[in-house]
């Protein structure tokens, strides 16, 4: 967030869906090699496929961009809108989770209560958990808790009870929780904590879905009924899909870099992406930034990446071009005003 150039994130989403989610959608729900395996990876609703391939992957986009030359400090400009936000997600999570059986059943309303429940155990442990660390509830904790929570429960939402979807639901707090501390002490500058909540809950969920699954509920059996081979490939393909994820989005990132600048300049990140690189100015901005540091934001120009050389270079070679031309015809209009003159 607020330091890479449009032009560079655009190519990058369509290149990433392609090169990561693709594949590992394949491997696990489209009769890939992990679902080949006996038994095969469980994934109910894309802690593999969504989270940790999203989660992963912006951990290795933080690292190999780096941090933002200024961060507001401050918290989320509006706390009701973040409240509002985590709302439509929890809705949107029911359909996603419970839609993911397929069918309007048993399965279905297994995974839809399984969900509610992590949620909201989730959020509850969070609250204590900033009352231990800071001494006082935090709102954007709550919801941070509660989306780790969503996250944790996702791939395993369809094959575990309830009493288990309550456990899966305080540990999810416990260790994003601490992935987002290690996160600030490391200096990862994830500004939303996609790699803490998203990809640490999507490979901790899929580890947990192999310790929880009870075959009575949809076919899975996990540690607790004293099966390990199942436990033992979910580990194996958390370890796989991170590993891809991550190799494939850093070989990206490099590659669009030399063609595209990959981020704006210093300059331009200080006044705003959004009052210099979109026309919504000041989307985000209600203390605008003053007319000096927009001006100088302006002026300042980037280093010349390959793209910039090519299509500079062809345009450079077109303007001499038609100077050429206006001079030559320059040179013609003349002599023939001269020999009208003569005449």
């Amino acid at each position: 967030a607020e330091r890479v150039t449009f032009v560079a994130w655009t190519l990058f989403m369509a290149l990433w869906s392609v090169l990561v989610y693709i594949p590992v959608c394949h491997w696990i729900w489209g009769f890939g090699f992990m679902a080949k395996w006996n038994p095969p990876v469980r994934d109910f609703a894309g802690g593999l496929v969504v989270h940790c391939t999203a989660g992963m992957s912006a951990l290795a986009g933080v690292i190999v961009i780096g941090r933002r030359k200024s961060i507001d400090d401050s918290g989320p400009h509006n706390i009701a809108f973040v409240a509002l936000g985590t709302g439509l997600l929890w809705f949107g999570w029911f359909g996603f989770n419970g839609g993911s059986a397929l069918t309007a059943g048993g399965d279905a309303a297994m995974a839809w209560t399984c969900t509610d429940i992590a949620g909201s155990s989730a959020m509850m442990v969070w609250i204590a958990l900033d009352m231990v660390k800071s001494k006082k509830p935090s709102m954007v904790g709550m919801l941070t808790g509660g989306v780790a929570g969503l996250a944790t429960i996702t791939p395993a939402a369809g094959f575990v009870r309830p009493w288990a979807a309550f456990v899966i639901g305080i540990l999810a707090s416990l260790v994003s929780f601490g992935a987002v501390i290690i996160k600030s002490r490391v200096g990862w500058d994830d500004a939303l904590d996609v790699w803490a909540c998203h990809g640490v809950g999507g490979m901790f969920g899929s580890i947990l879905l192999g310790v929880f699954a009870q075959k009575d509920v949809n076919g899975a059996s996990g540690l607790i009924e004293g099966d390990g081979k199942q436990f033992a490939y979910q580990i194996a393909a958390v370890v796989i899909v991170a590993g891809w994820s991550v190799t494939v989005t850093v070989v990206l990132l490099l590659l669009i870099n030399l063609v595209f600048k990959l981020r704006v300049t210093e300059s331009v990140e200080r006044a705003g992406l959004d009052v210099l690189t979109t026309a919504d100015h000041g989307a985000y901005d209600f203390d605008r930034p003053d007319v000096e540091m927009v001006e100088t934001a302006k002026e300042s120009k980037p280093k010349k990446t390959v793209w910039d050389k090519v299509v500079g270079g062809k345009k450079n070679k077109d303007k001499k071009k038609s100077k050429e031309v206006e001079e030559l015809k320059a040179g013609e209009s003349h002599e023939e005003g001269t020999k009208e003159n003569g005449v």
